[in-house]
């Protein structure tokens, strides 16, 4: 019963850190390394979780034009799931 309520608490524990995530904004400097200050970012992210189960990613330049946009099956470790854009600065 002991492994059970461990592997409980920590399945817990992952969806509660990885639930702050789906909706948040992450902000990345120049080299793609994630920062807290929004002021330093080349680049910011947004997750959205889709009816489907899928994550759908936005990546943006500072600009707020899009960077890139695609689905994962999971946000960590990320796994590709269909086509993905790529866009340049103008968009």
């Amino acid at each position: 019963m002991k492994p059970l309520a461990i592997a409980f608490a920590l399945f817990c524990f992952y969806t509660t850190v990885y639930a702050q995530k789906v909706g948040d904004t992450i902000y990345y400097d120049a080299n793609w390394k994630k920062i807290k200050n929004r002021d330093n970012a080349w680049y910011f992210r947004s997750i959205d979780k889709t009816a489907g189960g899928l994550f759908y990613v936005t990546d943006h330049y500072s600009n707020g034009n899009p960077q890139m946009s695609g689905a994962y099956s999971f946000a960590r470790p990320e796994i590709k799931n269909g086509e993905f854009t790529f866009y340049n600065s103008q968009g």
